[in-house]
């Protein structure tokens, strides 16, 4: 009792190279499904990476445009506030100069109101100087010349 096998024969050989032949085959097909699933996970994934950048790029837009919104709008509520500072500031000012304006005014007045009184009595002192040198030049020539007499005719 021969145990061995009958020698294997080239034709024998084309079927068992054909099972080999699809044995690998399956085998690649099988990693080549694993690499599309595999490609399909990371182009989902990469896909949902997307849409989270538009998300995140749609919320810096908002985000920015609100902020810019804040600033200006906080730039003019700074500027009218400043504005409206120096126009209080100025209208006291004016009010100021205009009160200061008005007294040195009325000084103004009293002083010539003063100016005027002194110059009157400056001119009543100087007429009565003068009616007294006139009186006192009027007795002078009174007392230093003689009376004549003078004829009365009858």
């Amino acid at each position: 009792m021969n145990n061995l096998r009958p020698p294997i024969t080239v034709s024998d050989q084309k079927p068992h190279q054909a099972k080999m032949d699809n044995r690998c085959l399956d085998i690649e097909l099988a990693h080549l499904r694993n690499a599309v699933a595999e490609v399909q996970r990371i182009r989902t994934s990469i896909q949902r990476e997307l849409e989270l950048v538009k998300q995140i790029r749609a919320d810096t837009e908002r985000y920015q445009q609100e902020t810019e919104a804040r600033a200006r709008s906080q730039y003019q509520i700074t500027m009218l506030q400043a504005r409206t500072g120096i126009r209080k500031e100025i209208a006291g000012l004016k009010r100021r100069a205009s009160e200061e304006i008005q007294k040195m005014l009325g000084e103004m007045h009293l002083l010539r109101l003063a100016a005027q009184k002194e110059l009157d009595t400056q001119r009543k002192l100087h007429s009565a100087y003068r009616i007294n040198a006139l009186s006192i030049a009027c007795q002078d020539s009174v007392y230093s010349e003689p009376v004549a007499e003078q004829e009365v005719g009858v």
